[in-house]
């Protein structure tokens, strides 16, 4: 007499049908992990460029901006490198 997983987790007590259910998601976790992650796309590099003279949270805040992009130096805010806010931390 062959029963269905469900009917068998049926049989179970709440305590062990809540490990059943633990060691389900810890596999479903595994799985999703498994999948190839997909490969990043960076071919959104200058898409803002119309926004560029616009006013910024940046401006409204009196914020530096910190970022490895090259545009921001055409701005009038500019921007610091990783590398300039690191030195202010020494």
């Amino acid at each position: 007499m062959a029963t269905t997983l469900q009917e068998k987790i049926q049989q179970l007590s709440p305590e062990l049908e809540r490990e059943v259910e633990r060691f389900i998601e810890f596999i479903l976790q595994k799985e999703v992990l498994r999948k190839p992650a997909q490969k990043l796309k960076q071919d959104w590099g200058g898409a803002l460029k119309e926004f560029r003279d616009q006013y910024t949270v940046a401006e409204k805040h009196n914020l530096r901006i910190v970022s490895f992009d090259t545009d921001f130096d055409k701005t009038e805010r500019k921007r610091l490198t990783p590398q300039q806010v690191l030195q202010t931390l020494k």
